[in-house]
């Protein structure tokens, strides 16, 4: 925080930078009076606030005798604006339960910057009875017929025509804020929409099918892959453990037994470690094989009692020589989960493999192995060189060809990490012995780096990086939202020459990949002009796509019929247009009637939407080509163009549903449907129909009909033209992309006009077109971007579309529940999640259960029938893999949560965390995987704060914090990065996190534990393994969420 104080929650913060800048703006006036900077933090906050208010009243005299210049008038209106700010900022603070005036401010560092200010006695102020200081905004000159006029409510009538785009910003918000507001009755239409279809409307909605295999199946194109004739979307159930999914979802047989494994057994568990090499598309097939990459555990005596030959890299040999031996070894695998922040669950994989070598020859040398996926077949050959440089695995020739181009997709190796079977003998029960069978982790990884280390001996050590597939995709620009297949397929375009001459290109072959060999030249070889016309086109090329990209998503909901009305009466208007003031959320209108939610289908051709932004090209390399598009979305008739189409039509709200725009994006992603207006198109002759057709002739006063033979035509994708993708004909990626899912979760919200919770899946997320038009402005017309991953953009969506507007932009937040973040967690697996995971029941049909459709139900997850079966490591499918991502709306924390393992202590808890998957662990046991525990206050922006300004007066409060920790275990694959964990203190005489209780007489009942945020529940954010001979731990880094409720408490 700049101005030389330190940074609160928003709230503290907006009021301290109200008051320091009205300080200066007094200050400058000559009007600051005599404030005290002693060493009381509070006392320079309060005399602001009083010789603010005493100004005003000072200011408010001078005007009404017409004695004010405009430096006065100007500096009431500032001091007004501040004073409000204060006013607003401390009604926020109260709404989400915390007492301002308990606040120790931070004072600024004035001192320092006027050397006029000196230190004076404190000025006494009024408190009331039970010394809280009285808010002097609101309550303390009502006697004053000036201040009155100051405390008032303002007329918060918005202005819908203001210029630059503010009006049209009021009425956008507005519009969102409404549909959230009352979500729940758009969720049953939507629905509705997708288990019946829209009726006689045109749409893109396939009503579902009742009885068969596929009873009660979303078909609706995205949410369904024509192409495989399998289920993109998996719709979670609206169950209340939404933030447990990721520790539900990665169950596995036998956690429990192996999470609790007696102390007296550690020193028999064998680290496992196997590494298979991936062959992608062999020979052309359309299936991968693995075959595992064998290392020795002793040395041989080849080189020692005879001469070996090194193959060189053209493959010619060596003269032959002696050595020390010819071995390869594994040193040691680490390996880490990683999320951006606490809300991104695996979100990246990072791991290093460590070999050591006795001698070069064995770098080289050809080595054979069975499949892993057909053992009885041919035989598959492998180099340990495989592992750093490898073939091209988008070349069917049978001989090897190794590319100077870097293809992440065929660089992949798996690698399977656990324990060893310690036998009959051991002291292991069947089921903990099935339970480390179960422990093994499948990583698929694909080399980032290497590096060679020469030891004084000759021999030398290998170190390699790796990221996990899926983000070392995206790394080479896969996945981008911008462009049709996401960049998978090469794009044909027209590429004008600089003096407008027609030629087209490829964005890949003709100018990425140029671009980078030329920018790879050592600097006095490059050429920089043509690194300019290439730099110049690649910018030109995306400008277009982003347009294309906005421009195809909205045409392509309305040609699917997605694109709904609802018509807003001036009333509703009014009360939502107020969305800034966040004292009238309490006075918000009742939600509307489900009937009224339907709205009247959109009529023809709609011209009232969000136009298409089509900019004109430049052709001048010496011209910024996002020049005319910035020019554009910053003209006052696009700005401007809501507040004028309102003021021309009303209050129209065109909306569609989030689920339907990630069905479109994500079709368009993966080259399954293209966005319309994307891909050029042709008609095509597809086969014949025999119509009945008027001849034109008349008998008997009647027309004469007969049947005739018409041709049957269909637009198609015209492969030729420019702007054509063709198809994803590499068989590793079309793998990545035919075994992509995408798990849609829910969100768990109190609105503030409701007295129960509303659950529902993101799916049914009612979005206005104009908000999201703006989304697209912000985060993709007006940035010079040329990647906008399919993640990123979907982080990016819920957080701004939803989770954001619902937690503080409508009305300071519509929501009373937790705290509201948009999470993502990645999944993979070797094969698809299992069919006893989703549930249709029609009979038992509810809007509010979601047996409407089949959904994904989280909770029939359990040990005995994880989600992605038992023990799915021990496939023979080792080549291939599943990925799902997840994502959801996740609060900070789950209502029932009480620190009950079993949910048999009454804590108001029944379901239990062993029901939920999270682990429970402590000091001291004699049997569990931890070893040791670290705790550290956290650096969490403003939560120390935040708790030591909540909990009074009381001296031990200045004990008042949250720890964070790090748990050092036994090296398990239970835990990933999204999941939670509980720790329970109770043996370090710190009593247990959840002991709470407030007496009737207003004092608190309580443990140290609770005080401190010591234990409790965990929201991990980092796992880090490593395997060494004989070792295998597993580190996990989490942060503190929520200590646990303890019924009875308030």
């Amino acid at each position: 925080m700049s101005n030389g104080y330190r940074s609160g929650n928003r709230q503290r913060q907006n009021i301290n930078e109200a008051l320091y800048e009205s300080y200066n703006l007094m200050n400058e006036a000559g009007e600051a009076g005599n404030i005290s900077w002693g060493r009381d933090n509070q006392a320079w906050a309060w005399q602001i606030e009083d010789q603010a208010q005493d100004v005003v009243i000072e200011l408010n005299k001078k005007i009404q005798n017409e004695e004010a210049d405009d430096a006065d008038i100007a500096l009431r209106d500032s001091l007004v604006e501040k004073l409000e700010t204060v006013s607003s900022s401390r009604n926020e603070a109260r709404q989400k339960g915390d007492d301002p005036t308990d606040w120790s401010s931070d004072r600024p560092n004035l001192i320092d910057d006027d050397p006029e200010v000196v230190e004076r006695a404190p000025v006494d102020r009024t408190r009331d009875e039970s010394g809280a200081v009285e808010d002097l905004t609101e309550a303390n000159f009502s006697n004053d017929e000036d201040a009155k006029k100051i405390t008032e409510r303002p007329d918060y009538t918005a202005d819908i025509a203001e210029g630059e785009g503010k009006g049209s910003r009021i009425i956008r918000i507005a519009y969102q804020c409404f549909l959230l507001y009352n979500l729940h009755h758009f969720s049953r239409f939507h629905k509705t929409l997708l288990t019946q279809g829209s009726g006689e409307r045109p749409s893109a909605y396939v009503p579902i099918a009742t009885t068969g295999t596929d009873a009660g199946r979303v078909k609706t194109p995205g949410y369904w892959s024509r192409t495989q004739g399998l289920p993109r979307f998996h719709l979670v159930s609206p169950v209340p453990s939404s933030d447990s999914i990721m520790n539900l979802l990665q169950l596995r047989a036998g956690n429990e037994q192996f999470a609790y494994i007696p102390a007296h057994l550690y020193s028999h568990l064998v680290p496992s470690l196997r590494i298979f090499k991936i062959y992608r598309n062999r020979h052309g097939s359309s299936s991968d094989h693995a075959v595992e990459m064998k290392f020795d555990n002793k040395t041989s005596l080849r080189g020692i009692t005879d001469k070996i030959n090194a193959v060189h890299p053209d493959g010619n040999p060596s003269p032959a020589v002696f050595s020390r031996g010819t071995e390869c070894g594994v040193k040691s695998f680490d390996w880490s989960f990683l999320g951006t922040d606490p809300y991104t669950a695996t979100r990246d994989l990072k791991a290093t493999l460590k070999l050591t070598f006795q001698h070069f020859t064995q770098i080289s040398e050809e080595r054979e192995g069975e499949s892993a996926s057909d053992p009885d077949g041919q035989p598959l050959k492998y180099k340990y060189i495989d592992l750093v440089v490898q073939p091209n695995c988008r070349d069917d020739s049978a001989t090897p060809n190794y590319t100077r181009r870097y293809n992440p997709e065929c660089y992949e190796i798996k690698v399977e990490v656990g324990y060893h079977d310690p036998g009959p003998n051991a002291g292991f029960t069947p089921e903990l012995r099935e339970a480390l069978r179960c422990q093994k982790q499948d990583l698929r990884l694909i080399m980032v780096d290497h590096e060679f280390n020469i030891n004084q001996d000759g021999t030398f050590d290998l170190t390699i990086s790796y990221r996990g597939r899926l983000g070392s995709i995206m790394s080479d620009k896969k996945f981008n939202v911008l462009l049709p297949s996401g960049g998978f397929s090469d794009i044909k375009f027209d590429d004008p020459t600089s003096d407008g001459n027609p030629r087209n290109s490829y964005i890949k072959a003709d100018i990425e990949e140029p671009l980078l060999v030329e920018q790879g030249q050592p600097e006095n070889d490059r050429d920089n002009t043509k690194i300019k016309d290439l730099q110049f086109r690649r910018r030109r090329f995306y400008v277009r796509y982003r347009q294309l990209f906005h421009n195809g998503i909205v045409r392509s909901l309305a040609d699917n019929g997605m694109i709904h009305t609802y018509e807003l009466t001036d009333q509703e208007f009014d009360d939502f247009s107020k969305w800034e003031h966040d004292e009238l959320r309490g006075t918000l209108p009742r939600p509307i009637s489900a009937t009224r939610a339907v709205g009247p289908p959109p009529a023809g051709d709609r011209q009232d939407l969000p136009p298409p932004v089509e900019t004109e090209e430049t052709n001048d390399p010496d011209e910024d080509p996002s020049a005319a598009l910035t020019e554009e979305i910053d003209s006052e008739k696009f700005l401007n163009r809501l507040s004028n189409k309102v003021e021309k039509n009303g209050y129209t709200i065109d909306y569609f549903f989030l689920g339907d725009l990630l069905a479109v994006v994500t079709d368009h992603v993966l080259g399954e449907r293209h966005l319309a207006g994307v891909m050029p198109t042709k008609r095509v002759a597809v086969g014949t129909r025999q119509v009945r057709r008027a001849t034109g002739d008349v008998a008997g006063g009647m027309a004469v009909t007969a049947d005739v033979t018409e041709t049957v035509y269909e637009e198609q994708p015209d492969f030729d033209a420019p702007g054509s993708v063709s198809p994803v004909s590499d068989a590793s990626l079309r793998s990545i992309i035919n075994n992509f899912r995408l798990i849609l979760g829910t969100i768990n919200v109190r609105l503030g006009n409701e007295t129960q919770n509303t659950i529902l899946n993101l799916a049914h997320i009612p979005v206005s077109l104009e908000a999201f038009h703006q989304f697209m402005v912000t985060n993709v017309l007006g940035v010079d971007r040329l990647y906008y991953s399919y993640f990123e953009f979907l982080d990016d969506l819920l957080s701004e579309m939803v989770t954001d507007l619902l937690g503080s932009t409508c009305f300071g937040g519509l929501i009373d529940t937790g705290r509201l973040r948009s999470t993502t967690g990645l999944m993979q697996n070797d094969g698809p999640i299992s069919d006893h995971m989703e549930g249709y029941s029609p009979d038992n049909r509810s809007a509010d259960v979601g047996d409407d459709y089949r959904t994904l139900k989280p909770y029939k997850s359990t040990e005995r029938s994880p989600a992605f079966g038992k023990c799915s490591v021990e496939s023979n499918n080792r080549a291939s893999s599943y990925d799902y991502l997840a994502i959801y709306a996740s609060n900070t924390f789950e209502q029932n949560l009480a620190g009950d393992y079993n949910g048999d202590q009454n804590r108001g808890d029944p379901l239990g965390d062993r029901r939920r998957g999270i682990y429970h662990t402590a000091f001291g046991l004699d049997r569990g995987l931890l070893k040791e525990a670290q705790f550290k206050k956290t650096d969490q922006e403003y939560l120390p704060e935040a708790r030591f300004a909540s909990e009074g007066d009381n001296i031990f409060n200045q004990l008042a914090n949250v720890y964070d920790a790090t748990f050092s275990m036994l090296g398990t694959s239970m835990f990933k990065p999204g999941q939670h964990i509980y720790f329970n203190p109770v043996s370090m005489g710190a009593g247990q996190p959840w002991e709470y209780k407030e007496l009737n007489n207003g004092a608190k009942q309580r443990s140290w534990a609770n005080l401190m945020g010591l234990g409790g529940y965990h929201l991990i954010t980092e796992v880090a393994s490593s395997i060494k001979p004989g070792s295998y731990d597993t580190t996990l880094k989490a942060r503190w969420v929520y200590s646990g409720q303890n019924e009875g408490s308030t």
